[in-house]
């Protein structure tokens, strides 16, 4: 029996200091510091997806309160619970439940700028499982900390145009990393 349940701080820092570690590679992971500041602002929002008493996975959102959009921060099964629907059922749980009739973005690694052919088949697949579940590309592309990002989104009406995306990134970004990571660090094309 699987079920969803709304991570406090205490849970997201540890799988922060566990699982994200081995999830993500560093450039990619925001400082501990940023995540919790975002949660104790009302910013971040975190799912355990558990089977048995295990944490099968999670999800960290961002939102901002005054914003009908958040952003997909971080979403990840552990290895052993992959390859079998689950995170598809987490996910479009997580659409149905906790964010319903909002539209939800994403970042995921731009295959283009794959360093090695491995790494491209991989993020084709990530993309492919967003795309299966109805995320569309949007056509707009981030670089943050050197990492570049092209941005799905699964509309809760109509997919929105290039411009509104920015304009909501322009939004999330400054607040999820800081107006001074924002400027040296984060780029939206």
């Amino acid at each position: 029996m699987s079920q969803i349940i709304q991570a406090d701080w205490p849970q997201i820092q540890s799988i922060y200091r566990t699982s994200m570690q081995r999830h993500f590679p560093a450039n990619e992971l925001k400082p501990e510091s940023t995540m919790e500041r975002m949660f104790r602002d009302g910013c971040y929002d975190g799912f355990l997806y558990q089977e048995a008493e295990t944490t099968a996975g999670y999800a960290f959102f961002f939102r901002l309160p005054e914003e009908p959009a958040v952003l997909l921060d971080f979403l990840a099964l552990e290895e052993s619970f992959r390859g079998q629907k689950r995170g598809s059922r987490f996910l479009t749980e997580l659409r149905e439940t906790a964010y319903p009739g909002r539209d939800i973005y994403l970042e995921i690694d731009d295959p283009d700028f794959a360093p090695v052919e491995e790494a491209r088949q991989l993020w084709l697949r990530r993309w492919e499982f967003y795309r299966r579940l109805g995320a569309m590309d949007t056509g707009v592309r981030s670089c943050i900390w050197e990492a570049p990002y092209r941005i799905l989104c699964f509309p809760a009406a109509e997919t929105p145009g290039a411009e509104a995306v920015r304009a909501k990134l322009r939004r999330f970004y400054p607040e999820m990393y800081g107006p001074e990571v924002y400027e040296k660090s984060v780029a939206i094309q």
